[in-house]
């Protein structure tokens, strides 16, 4: 059969799994050209590229319904990627295949990742053990710790993309806290704890995210401990991503703490104004779309929670422009944006209160969560567990836990106070509302 006779079989899988709508606008423009042994190859109708990120959405079933066709794994291609040079194409298909089985997205790397203030230590102590993991004691284990969103988990994919550009055989594994503790739990139930280990304790960089989550799972805990002094006795490298440095996560034992807290630990912070800017002129260039720097200047003003929110924005406002066919203006943007800040509050978490009541009043995190009794001091913090317990489904012992381990009793008084200081001074009322201005994005 030829590929248009296998192609209509593909779109008989896919009506079935693609509701009318979807399938008018994404699948229709796909018109098959031919196929090898591994890639269907196909050209577009349309060609936005655009079209082609939103695309991305479903190619995991195009691809299911191709393997189905064919009765062998088939990934979809677009002939232009290959008509200059088949073999250099389907070579970086198969090398972004197996960086997949390594959890790395190929997507993220040090190119595209955007230093400002917020990130740039923190950004090149991860291009130095990209260049040489494992080898320098101070810098191993590397502990990165920040808020949703701020590009922690882009960072952790670009160490290991590197690390993969210059050692193609290396043993190299990114992998959910999450998805650790299952596969933990599926060894101990199927009786295969020693494939386990080996798997892990082989690596020779190993990226776990969201540690967070080893809170209250006490043999996790014992057997990460286990894995983690294996890789770091056998030199090898181990990068953590955290919403919180380890000090700070609940039922941690201390001796894992200990351990992660050796090498060097890394806060991200929220990008500033220039950053939060720069972020967007690239994502501009990367889609080949000219916007006045006015507009997305504006746009930064606007949402200043964090990276994915600010993207997710400009995305929806490039989509917004192609959909109804109109150019990029400051009318749009706020018909667009005018959702994402009345959603902004669904996007806020302690640290992020946290974080902008310490850059408001010039304080650092760490003195704001400190025993520090300053009558400054203990008014920021007051002001921030307020804040907290406005915005925030937390409770009050969740919320004194995050603050330094205080009472809920200490957490109650303070939103007290401030509740007693916004009726009574107009300046600190003042304060407090610009504060929340600027955690709802507006």
């Amino acid at each position: 059969m030829n590929a248009e006779q296998y192609w209509e079989r593909v779109i008989k899988i896919l009506r079935e799994e693609i509701n009318d709508v979807i399938f008018k606008a994404f699948i229709t423009p796909i018109i098959p050209i031919r196929y090898t042994d591994e890639y269907f190859i196909v050209k577009l109708s349309i060609e936005a590229s655009m079209y082609r990120d939103m695309l991305k959405k479903y190619i995991k079933k195009i691809n299911s319904a191709l393997s189905k066709v064919f009765e062998r794994p088939m990934t979809l291609i677009y002939e232009d990627e290959i008509d200059k040079d088949d073999n250099v194409t389907l070579q970086k298909e198969r090398i972004e295949a197996a960086r997949k089985d390594k959890g790395l997205n190929p997507e993220y790397s040090f190119e595209n990742y955007v230093v400002g203030n917020s990130n740039n230590t923190a950004y090149a102590a991860a291009v130095a053990i990209a260049d040489n993991p494992g080898e320098d004691d101070m810098y191993n284990p590397f502990f990165i710790y920040g808020g949703v969103g701020l590009g922690k988990t882009h960072l952790m994919h670009a160490i290991g993309n590197y690390f993969m550009d210059n050692n193609p055989n290396a043993r190299v594994l990114y992998v959910t806290c999450e998805k650790f503790t299952n596969e933990f739990i599926s060894a101990i139930s199927s009786r295969t704890t020693m494939e386990f280990k080996d798997k892990y304790r082989e690596l020779d960089l190993l990226l776990i995210d969201d540690v967070q989550f080893l809170s209250g799972k006490t043999e996790t805990q014992e057997e990460f401990f286990h894995t983690f002094n294996s890789l770091i006795d056998s030199k090898k490298q181990i990068v953590m991503c955290s919403d919180r440095k380890p000090s700070e996560i609940k039922t941690l034992t201390d001796r894992l703490v200990g351990r992660m807290s050796s090498g060097i630990m890394f806060d991200i912070k929220s990008p500033d104004f220039e950053t939060r800017t720069a972020i967007l002129e690239k994502k501009a260039e990367k889609k080949n779309i000219r916007i006045d720097t006015k507009i997305l200047q504006y746009i930064a003003l606007k949402i200043t929670s964090n990276i994915r929110i600010l993207e997710g924005a400009f995305n929806n406002i490039v989509l917004y422009s192609g959909l109804n066919n109109r150019i990029i203006d400051l009318e749009l943007v706020d018909e667009v944006l005018n959702e994402y800040i009345n959603s902004n509050k669904e996007n806020l978490s302690v640290k992020y209160i946290q974080d902008t009541v310490a850059d408001f009043y010039k304080v650092s995190v760490e003195e704001l969560l400190s025993k520090r009794r300053t009558k400054p001091l203990t008014t920021y913090r007051h002001i921030a567990m307020y804040l907290c317990r406005k915005y925030l489904e937390e409770s009050l012992e969740e919320i004194g836990d995050k603050f330094g381990g205080r009472d809920h009793s200490t957490v109650m008084n303070g939103c007290d106070k401030v509740t007693r200081l916004i009726d009574g001074n107009e300046e600190r009322a003042a304060e407090i509302k610009i504060i929340e201005k600027r955690l709802l994005g507006n």
